[in-house]
């Protein structure tokens, strides 16, 4: 299964959004969302609710956050 960074980088691959272009959209660190990526941090509620609202209409908050798809 995979972890929330990896499934994040699937949603932004779907999304057409580089790393870079995601993280100045929401006002993160760059290097920041890319330790979220590869699943050596977790975001604080702060930086999940920027995530979130970032990504585009009909991502599924559900799959991103659980995994659970459907």
């Amino acid at each position: 299964m995979k972890n929330f960074g990896e499934r994040l980088k699937d949603a932004l691959l779907d999304a057409g959004y580089t790393q870079s272009e995601f993280a100045r959209s929401i006002g993160l660190d760059r290097m920041w969302l890319n330790h979220i990526l590869k699943g050596r941090k977790e975001p604080s509620l702060k930086s999940l609710v920027k995530i979130l609202k970032g990504l585009p209409a009909g991502t599924s908050i559900r799959y991103l956050i659980c995994g659970i798809e459907g």
